[in-house]
């Protein structure tokens, strides 16, 4: 007790002045873990001082005028419940003590009193003054904690009611526990949920803080009303759950709450929000249903695109062909995956797409076609020994397909996937061609003094057709066939012009030529002049 703000309070009301000058001289109060505020000489004056500050203990005879210390008990239990009350008196009368319990006093003592009995019951009274503190002091953690917690508390009962694992008198009392109650006779159910902007990696953390946007988007759309209930389901969408006295009421009021909701969100966000809405039900117990049917509709953004509103009774009157099957527009773009047309292979996909929404296809038979056509691509991988991770990049294929939320998004993955196949197969085909011109180079090479070398025995030799060696031998060497093996047998006959003294018919037989007037026609077109010219030149 040494920190002076801890002790506790207290007067002492007596009408004899002898008796409260001794209490207030006499008594070591601050040794008892007290702080005498002053004295009074009745229970008028002592009222008096509790209306100006609180007091933790009062110390009263019972006998005074104006206000005695029954009637200042009374008051004080009345207005001050937590102000312990120590009553003093020279007689024993057994109906003062009686009336002092029913006061609720903390003790009744009889004068004259001893220190000691004094001591015991103010000692007394402070562990009753500490027990009230600690109880306090717990109840207004326990209320924080409380108030802190009351929003995921009442998140948690919201889900469980939207997805009917309450009964009715248990969401009464649920509801009431958590201060909320249903908006109306009839209620709707809303999803919200953001569509991922494409072309952004987003980590948890963004996708959570976008959430948490879109959720303060919601609760503040249209001012704050009383007959919304707004939070998150179970797969982090935003529910809201509006209300009405009738069905026309409340199905009106959820269509302006989502038109004005999609106003505000193209206001205020960087990416469209796509709504479901279910249909009205009457009471607490059909919001399971409504529910549903929220999500079922938000589904069919799938198909219809971003940033729509979409309500259960379009999404469920929306056409599903389940007899179209586009094996043959599957097949086509297999073979210009294969053939390496990237044109034609987009082009295809974006007109089997744009089926898909034209007859309304379901979320569910839209990815069904689509993962058939992945497959499909794969096994072409496979065939072509193509490593599939370098085509679908780093995320599974199969993942793709059940999180992009609308045909649109699949489309861009697609074509993006086109384009990283076109990639993949013309950096092969490249690397093919390099290898096949070096090996043809390299044939020649050793056998270019041979006179019947020919482009169809090096397009035998290394195994290709004779345009695609003349396209890709031009490419990576600049020249044709013929004007390598003349490059090359020219080079030669120059050195055995330079270095030996044979005749320049003995030099083109050696160099592949059968005729040496040919070879000399030859030389002196490449050369600019003619054998014998080029060695008395040297």
């Amino acid at each position: 007790m040494e920190n002076r703000a801890d002790r506790y309070t207290i007067i002492v009301v007596d009408d004899e002045q002898i008796i409260r000058d001794g209490l207030q001289r006499h008594v070591d109060w601050e040794a008892q873990g007290y702080r005498l505020l002053g004295t009074c000489e009745d229970g008028a004056q002592a009222v008096a001082m509790l209306e100006e500050q609180p007091v933790d203990v009062i110390i009263s005879d019972i006998s005074m005028p104006f206000l005695d210390g029954l009637e200042l008990s009374e008051v004080v239990r009345n207005r001050y419940p937590r102000t312990k009350v120590i009553l003093l008196t020279g007689h024993d009368r057994i109906e003062y003590a009686q009336e002092a319990v029913r006061q609720h006093v903390a003790s009744f003592l009889l004068k004259p009193i001893t220190p000691n009995e004094l001591r015991e019951v103010l000692a007394a009274t402070r562990s009753e003054l500490d027990q009230d503190r600690k109880e306090t002091l717990d109840r207004a953690r326990l209320e924080r904690q409380l108030a802190e917690s009351m929003p995921l508390l009442r998140e948690r009962i919201l889900n469980r009611i939207i997805l009917g694992q309450l009964r009715e008198p248990g969401i009464r009392g649920a509801l009431e526990l958590s201060g909320m109650s249903m908006p109306g006779g009839f209620l709707v159910a809303l999803i919200a949920d953001r569509d991922e902007p494409a072309g952004r990696d987003r980590s948890s953390t963004d996708v959570e803080l976008d959430l948490i946007a879109l959720q303060n988007v919601v609760e503040r759309t249209g001012g704050q009303p009383p007959n919304r209930l707004v939070f998150r389901d179970m797969d982090g969408r935003v529910v809201c759950i509006t209300g009405g006295a009738s069905f026309r009421e409340a199905s009106s009021e959820a269509l302006r709450f989502a038109e004005d909701l999609n106003a505000r969100v193209a206001a205020k966000l960087d990416s469209p929000v796509s709504i479901g809405i279910g249909r009205a039900v009457a009471g607490v117990k059909g919001i399971v249903q409504s529910y549903r049917e929220a999500g079922f509709a938000l589904s069919y953004r799938f198909t219809v695109g971003s940033g729509r509103i979409i309500e259960y009774d379009d999404a469920s009157g929306a056409g599903d062909d389940l007899a179209w099957n586009p094996t043959d527009d599957e097949h086509e773009i297999i073979r210009s995956l294969g053939a390496g047309r990237i044109d034609d292979s987009t082009e295809r996909i974006r007109r089997m797409i744009q089926d898909m929404r034209e007859r309304e296809l379901s979320p569910d038979h839209c990815r069904l076609i689509l993962l058939r056509l992945v497959a499909r691509i794969i096994d072409t991988a496979v065939d072509l020994s193509v490593e599939p991770g370098l085509v679908f990049g780093d995320s599974s294929p199969i993942d793709a397909l059940a999180t992009l939320k609308t045909l649109d998004r699949i489309e861009n993955w697609l074509l993006a996937v086109f384009e990283r196949w076109h990639e993949v197969l013309g950096s092969r085909r490249q690397q093919r061609s390099l290898r096949k011109a070096a090996e043809a180079q390299e044939y020649i090479r050793h056998r270019s003094s041979d006179p019947d070398l020919s482009v169809e025995r090096v397009c035998s030799a290394i195994g290709v057709g004779t345009s695609y060696f003349s396209s890709i031998f031009k490419q990576h060497t600049g020249r044709t066939f013929v004007e390598y093996l003349t490059s090359l047998r020219m080079e030669r006959a120059k050195e055995l012009l330079r270095a030996s003294d044979q005749l320049t018919y003995e030099i083109a037989a050696e160099v592949g030529y059968r005729d040496p007037h040919y070879f000399s026609n030859s030389f002196k077109r490449y050369c600019g002049m003619t054998p014998r010219e080029y060695r008395n030149d040297v």
